[in-house]
Formats: structure tokens, sequence, C-alpha cells
């Protein structure tokens, strides 16, 4: 089409490099080259033009390029009855401008002069029609080409309206929010017309699925429809009735199997139409755990206590806490025990009173007491008890970590003895001075201020524990006290003269309810595992060469993507954490016997693993006569939850069955195409309608355009 301008083009720019730049035959022919390929190179962007259209004129205003088109053809097709015409309304011809892909930045607009034709078809109702430029114009009355709105809607459909026509118009085109709405909305409306008229036929699975469009909001409910051999949304409906299904589902004459939840409207319609359903092994699945952790939440008593050793376990699961409470106490926890707790952990008399506080409200708690229980025998108020109760692991470690300090270092409580100023007045002048004698008596006892101020309160002492503390700071610097007393417990170089031995540890793990339902899940996963021999021989202990690559691998952060040197890696806090320093070992012994001694005192426990077990047992095995014994063995069970369980599957059997023999069948498909609608939802600041959802699905599952489609969008 371009031929000769080309030539011509070619011809002007040679002769003009030759005869007045002076340039050399070779060099003009090369320049004139490059010209002319970036000229046609604007001129090609014109190739989807149709061949009626000549080219008039290229503009620039300033602000948009502006190609004027005028036609130049000799019939068109009526929009109403699709009859060819040839007769000319007048030779009158209408401007009308077209948007296009904008050129560097900057807008590109068709200036198109078409013609109007008379419409010869007696019938039709349309006398005077304006020709149409399909493939090139995107419909009638748009101001846009189709490449434009291809590239429109490249960009619209990941990100919301607002933000594409920001993207845009940064590009050069001149469109708002609005216009883009409507591109998607015209363009998703004729694809979903295909997916429900043209393409109908071909579709013979679908999975079928309700989602609500706000959450928590049953009004917003919608059901969700996919072709399970494209994987490809196919349409949003608007209510979650059978109703609505079976209309649905009507619309497709070949289908045969629907993949569904356990909803009875889905299943319903399935069953009207007279069509296969399938239940989705996922949702069976599910259904099944929810039978089994309510079950273990109402059949678990209040709190049932296990003697171990010469330490007792309790673990009670609190209706006010909501929580299972495993701990390890001295079977005799006297006074003076706490005492050299309190001492060895140097303890201050508040911290004091609070892990006394604590230490009793925690045996009264593993009793199966009450708060207000607690409040009654204790005189702690009740909200002060269930503050000690929820912090009452915290508490427990804490000073039990500050044992294994002093253990380690008797002598560390000397060293964070504070200072007092230079210019402060001798002991002698101290208010604490007649006492001297009982506080140097203490301080070899290991005594702490606190408890030193304490006796001398008793003894008439007036002042603040600040007071006797400054004063004993003094001591250790006049006249040497710190110093004999060092002496004295440098014999054995410990603290306490002599060491003492390590007490018997306190303490505290809480389990929740989910805890307890997750080691019967355990239990379960353990035995499919161990019948599919999936995981032989990995209880075996790595090498040491595995142990080393692990550490080398560990050695160089993995977040570490913009190759950062590590020490500002190390400054930033990137560096991964060793993965075998993070897997700390729990207590074996104690998480061993958990298992075994709720199943021994409470079989529901080890009735709950049993039936995980014999719902894998069919499940996994696609086996429909174990489908057939497992409702028959549980369906009068003493726990109603699996008993409703297995009923439910009976009055389901037909698409159980199904499940079982199509183990390729699944809603997985419309699980994921549900998350991607609330994604779109929320990138469309949460107000985009089920029309708008559908057709930005539906679009973004096209495929890319390939060929010319390609090279012009």
């Amino acid at each position: 089409m371009y031929i000769n301008y080309q030539e011509s083009l070619f011809e002007i720019i040679f002769t003009t490099a030759v005869e007045m730049l002076g340039v050399a035959y070779e060099a003009a022919a090369d320049f004139a080259q490059v010209v002319l390929s970036k000229i046609t190179g604007f001129i090609f962007r014109f190739d989807h033009v149709p061949n009626q259209l000549i080219l008039k004129d290229v503009a620039y205003d300033g602000e948009r390029f502006i190609a004027t088109w005028e036609s130049v053809s000799t019939q068109a097709d009526c929009p109403v009855c699709g009859k060819t015409s040839q007769k000319e309304h007048s030779s009158y011809k209408y401007g009308e401008m077209v948007q296009d892909v904008g050129i560097a930045r900057l807008p590109l607009w068709h200036c198109i002069y078409r013609k109007r034709y008379i419409c010869t078809n007696d019938h039709c109702i349309c006398v005077k029609f304006m020709e149409t430029f399909p493939g090139f114009v995107e419909m009638r009355y748009s101001r846009m080409t189709v490449n434009f709105v291809d590239h429109v809607l490249d960009t619209a459909v990941n990100t919301s309206s607002v933000a594409a026509a920001k993207i845009l118009n940064s590009q050069g085109a001149e469109i708002s929010a609005n216009t883009v709405t409507r591109a998607i909305l015209r363009r998703g409306a004729s694809q979903v017309e295909k997916n429900f008229y043209d393409n109908a036929g071909d579709v013979e699975k679908i999975g079928i699925d309700d989602i609500n469009l706000r959450k928590g909001d049953s009004s917003t409910s919608c059901m969700v429809l996919v072709n399970l051999e494209t994987k490809k949304l196919l349409g949003i409906l608007r209510g979650t009735t059978g109703d609505t299904a079976q209309q649905a589902l009507a619309m497709f004459p070949n289908l045969k199997i629907v993949s569904r939840d356990r909803g009875t409207a889905m299943a319903s319609a399935a069953n009207a139409l007279g069509k296969k359903s399938v239940a989705d092994r996922f949702h069976i699945t599910a259904n099944m755990h929810e039978a089994i952790e309510r079950t273990l939440h109402e059949m678990l008593p209040k709190s049932m206590y296990i003697p171990v050793g010469n330490a007792w376990f309790c673990i009670s699961n609190d209706t006010e806490s909501g929580q299972t409470v495993l701990t390890e106490i001295p079977a005799s926890l006297t006074e003076e025990d706490i005492k050299k707790r309190v001492r060895m952990a140097n303890l201050s008399s508040q911290a004091e009173r609070k892990y006394r506080d604590t230490l009793r409200v925690l045996e009264l708690t593993a009793q199966g007491k009450y708060a207000e229980e607690i409040s009654g025998i204790t005189g702690i108020p009740v909200d002060k008890v269930r503050s000690l109760r929820s912090g009452m692991r915290e508490t427990a470690s804490a000073v039990e970590k500050k044992i294994d300090e002093f253990m380690a270092d008797p002598r560390s409580n000397v060293k964070k003895q504070k200072s007092v100023t230079t210019s402060a007045q001798h002991s002698s002048k101290s208010k604490v001075e007649p006492y001297r004698d009982t506080v140097e008596a203490m301080l070899k006892e290991g005594k702490s201020h606190w408890a030193i101020h304490e006796e001398l309160c008793k003894q008439g002492f007036v002042g603040s524990h600040s007071t006797v503390d400054n004063y004993i700071i003094k001591l250790g610097r006049e006249n040497g006290v710190y110093r004999e007393i060092e002496e004295d417990r440098s014999a054995a170089n410990d603290y306490f003269v002599p060491l003492p031995e390590r007490p018997q540890r306190i303490s505290v793990r809480i389990y929740s309810a989910k805890t307890v339902y997750n080691r019967v899940l355990a239990r379960i996963r353990d035995h499919r595992d161990a019948k599919n021999g999936e995981h032989e021989g990995s209880e075996a202990e790595p090498s040491d060469h595995a142990l080393d690559s692990k550490k080398k691998s560990s050695a160089i952060p993995a977040s570490n993507r913009m190759n950062l040197p590590l020490n500002l890696v190390d400054v930033l806090n990137w560096r991964d954490p060793d993965p075998l320093e993070s897997k700390k070992p729990k207590d074996a012994d104690i998480e061993s016997s958990v298992d075994s001694l709720i199943g021994s005192m409470y079989p529901v426990f080890g009735h709950m693993i049993q039936f995980g077990i014999d719902y894998h047992n069919f499940m996994d095995n696609n086996n429909v006569a174990g489908l057939h014994e497992f409702i028959e063995k549980y369906k009068g069970d003493s726990c109603w939850r699996l008993a409703k369980f297995a009923k439910g599957l009976q009055m389901d059997i037909d698409a159980v069955t199904n499940t079982l023999l199509y183990p390729d069948i699944s809603n997985g498909v419309v699980e994921g195409m549900n998350n991607a609608v609330k994604c779109d939802k929320r990138v469309c600041g949460g107000r985009a309608k089920v029309d708008l959802l559908t057709a930005r699905t539906v679009l973004r599952q096209l495929p890319e355009p390939s060929g010319a489609d390609a090279k012009t969008a």
C-alpha cells in the first residue's frame, strides 16, 4: 500500500543529502535509508486500517497527532439485517474522531470521514445507516480503535479502572476511569455470551461453588461457575438458591458432571437436571475434621490429673480461657523452697509477691478452680487472678532463667550492685547506722537490701529501701564489708556458702483446644504415612556432610538478593537463622507421654484417631465398599457428631460415591477462582459489582495476542 510512498520519499531524502548537504552517494544512501525507516515506522502504525480508507493527511497540533482518513467504499452491510447495500444516501461524508494507541507518549487520533448508506431490504426497520469498519473501530459509536481497546484492557485487567486511567494518560492516551470500565464491561459481555451460547456445547464438566463478595454479608452471595476442563471462569451468578443454579446449568446442553461442595442448593440443581453430582473431596474431609474437633471439645472433661514420678501434671480444659494447661510442679513445694528460689533469683519484694501469687494461682488452677473460686480462697481480686493466670508461663520461665544464671555465676548479683556519688555523706551520718550490726549480719547471709529493709522496719526503722541500699554501698566502699563477705564466699567460689543444689524446675505448658485436635490429626497422618510407605528411613540421622552443607547454605543469607556486603546484611539483620538452631528440641519425656496418658484415661481420644483412620482407608483408596462399611459402622456411634457425619454421607451417597469413582474431579480450581475474584474486588477498592468482576476475570483468561495483533498492540 505504501510502496510508492516509500520510493518517492527515499529519492527526496537522497537528493537533498547529495545536492544541498554535499554528502557522498554511499553515505547519502545510508542516511536516506535510516530516515525512511523512522518515517515508515510511523506510517506502519496504520497497517490495520481497512483498504476502503485513504490517508489524506497526518498533522501535529502541538498536543496530539491527527491522521485524516476518507472512505472510498462502494458498499456496506446493514447493522440490523446484515444485507449489503450499494445505495449511498448522499455524497456528503460525516467526520468522526477515533483514538488509537499513542506514539512517543503523545495521543494519536484518527479523523474518519465515512459514508451513509440506505438499506435496500424492505422488511428491515433500519432505513439508513452509517458504514462501519470492523477490526479497526471497536464498534459503531465507539471513539476507540480495536488496538487501543486491547491496550486499555491489557492495563485495566491487572489494576483498578482509576489506576489504569492514570497509567494510560501518562503514556499519552486521553481516557477516563469510566471509559475504562465501559470498555471492560463491553468486551467482557461479549466473552460471557460466548461462554453461555456459542461455546456452551463444548462444556461437559463444571465446578460450582458459592462466594460472598462482602465477608459476612449474605446479601452479596454469588455462585461461581468454572469449566473444569479448561479451568476458566464461565460466569458469576447473583444468588445461591437452587433455582439460580439450575437455570445456569441448564444453559449447557452437553453437561455431564457437576463438581460441588456439600451445599443442598447445588445438589438439588444437579439432581433436577439429571447430571452426575460429584462431592468435593476437600469439603468432605473438612467436615470430618470439624466433627473430630467439636467432639473433642465437648467430651473432654474440664480437667484431668496425671501423676508422673515425683511431680504431678494437670491438663485443664478451662472453659473460661479455652486453653489446656500442662504444669510440672514439685509434689511438695514448701515455704522454704519458695524462699530459696526467690533468694537465688534475686527477686525484688514486688517480683516476689507476684511470683508467690502466681504459684498459688497455678496450683489452684491445676485443681480445677475457677477464677472466682481462686479469688475467694486467696483474697486476690478476680481480675488480677486472670492476669496472673494468663502470664503464669512467662513468670515461671523468667524465674527459672534467673536461677540458671545464678547457678552459672553465683556472684553475678554482687557484680550488679550500683554505686553512690563521691560527694555523699559518710555512712556514720546515715539513719541506718544504729542498725549496723543487723545489716552486716544479714549481708553475710546473702540477704538483699529488700530483705534487710523489711527486717529493719520490724525493729523500728523508718525509711525507704533506697536508703538502706545506699548505706550498704557506703559500707562496702568505706569499711570493706563486701571484701569480708566475698572472702567468706570465695572458699566455695559461690554466692552461697555452701552452694545449694539446683531446685527442681517449675514449668508450665499451655495447650489450646486446637493443639489437642492437632495431635489427633498428627496421629492420623502418621498412620497414613506408615501405610503408604512415603517416609521410610526419614527418621535416620543426617550425615555430617549434610549438616555441613546446611550450615554452609545458611552462611550466605537467602534474603540477600541485593548482593549487599555481609557486614551490612548483619547491620540490617537480614541474615537468615540457622535451620538447625531454629528447631529447638522439646521435652521428649513429657511430649511423648501426653498422648498415651490422655488415651489411657479418656478413650474418646483414641476413638477420634480410629475414626480418622477409617475415613482415610476408604477415601485414599477410592474404595466404594469401604464407604458403605464406614457409614454402617459410625451412623449409630455414641458420639453424635460422628454419627451425624456418617448419616450425611448416607444422604448424599450418590455424590460421595462419584467422588471415589472420579478421583480427578475436584473443586480446587473453583476455590482458586474464588480467591482470584476476592482479590480482584480488593484491587477495585471493594466497589466492583458482579458484572465488572465477571468481565475482568474472563478477560484476564483470554490468550495473549499473536502475529499481526501483537504487532499493532
